[in-house]
């Protein structure tokens, strides 16, 4: 059987990362009513919630690399191709990631966006393409859109700044080489030790990275902030939405109802800078040192 096209649009699972995301909110409440107690050795609660947000924040790196992936894959090729089977697209693409490191780098990257093109004989900008397929002939709907695209840029930013280094995301993906070592930092004065202020690690993992440019090893401890992965994942949710489903419903616009109606998405910065908030009080602990 081929997947084609209207395939792929029709049947792309577009709310997959929040439905897992919500799954996984709901086990933190309710973890203690799994079977995980009575099958596993040296089970410890703490173990296991650990693992309910280390999955949460490898689910929020899966949407980044999925709203990515689709992204550079639905830009049109050089030669003006932009009809073609997504799937097929992604499968034979090199993942992005230089692109994405340049645009964690500098939003400038993404005025590519502005850029004008033709499709159906309608000029329209790449970001209305992208975002906002079918919708650009709404004239209602017109400010709206501009506006809502100037919050994209922003939102592609930070999820370009948050995945753009790998390597805490490379140590859930190769060998599971993260590890819940800290459960406290103090800051004391080094004469009368009177504490001045402590941090709570216990819910931090760390993880051991090596600069072959400076020779330098570090361990690396991140403090897990799944609410703020949670609501930045639903972003993600909202991005994919606007690619897959605008299509969707051309492709099938002859066989939807003359009423059919649907949601259209709009960002806003203000909302963006809101779900982007952090809720922990320290985010990242370095200790490196350079091998002689």
């Amino acid at each position: 059987m081929e997947i084609d096209v209207k395939l792929f649009y029709t049947h792309y699972q577009i709310n997959y990362f929040s439905y897992k995301q919500s799954s996984l909110e709901f086990l933190i409440d309710n973890y203690s009513k799994t079977k995980a107690k009575e099958l596993l050795f040296n089970y410890k609660d703490n173990d296991y919630l650990n693992s309910i947000r280390c999955d949460i924040r490898q689910t929020y790196f899966q949407a980044i690399e999925t709203v990515f992936e689709l992204f550079y894959a639905l830009i049109p090729e050089k030669g003006g191709k932009i009809d073609g089977n997504p799937i097929e697209i992604i499968a034979r693409a090199k993942f992005p990631y230089e692109k994405i490191t340049e645009i964690s780098k500098s939003k400038s990257k993404l005025d590519i966006l502005d850029k004008q093109l033709e499709y159906g004989g309608i000029k329209t900008s790449l970001g209305e393409f992208l975002f906002y397929f079918g919708q650009y002939t709404n004239k209602d709907l017109k400010g709206d859109i501009s506006l809502s695209l100037t919050a994209i840029k922003h939102l592609l930013f930070l999820l370009a700044i948050d995945f753009s280094d790998r390597r805490e995301y490379n140590s859930y993906k190769h060998g599971l080489r993260i590890i819940p070592a800290w459960k406290e930092m103090k800051i004391i004065d080094a004469e009368t030790q009177e504490n001045y202020i402590s941090f709570d690690l216990s819910n931090a993992v760390t993880f051991f990275t090596f600069d072959n440019k400076k020779n330098e090893t570090a361990y690396r401890t991140k403090v897990l902030d799944s609410n703020r992965d949670i609501r930045m994942t639903h972003l993600c949710t909202m991005l994919i939405w606007n690619m897959i489903k605008f299509r969707e419903i051309v492709i099938n616009k002859k066989e939807k109802d003359k009423d059919y109606k649907y949601e259209i998405p709009l960002f806003g910065v203000d909302e963006i800078n809101k779900a982007a908030e952090t809720n922990v009080r320290i985010q990242d602990i370095v200790y490196s040192k350079i091998d002689k």
